[in-house]
């Protein structure tokens, strides 16, 4: 399942998506009008529980 949403990165909003499988398998950020292979960047513990929030937000909102 595809997901789109926004990551603050030093102060600049970048659009983002990711893949959600069974975990966040894929990260891409939106740079220069491309998407750009970003899967390293959920390494970062705070990133990778930052999406896992939204994902889990939007489940919740899915299932109301």
């Amino acid at each position: 399942m595809k997901r789109y949403t926004e990551l603050s990165i030093h102060g600049q909003q970048v659009e983002c998506r990711y893949l959600v499988k069974d975990t966040i398998e894929h990260l891409n950020l939106l740079i220069g009008g491309k998407w750009v292979g970003m899967d390293d960047l959920l390494n970062i513990d705070e990133v990778y529980l930052a999406l896992d929030a939204h994902h889990q937000n939007l489940l919740q909102e899915d299932n109301a």
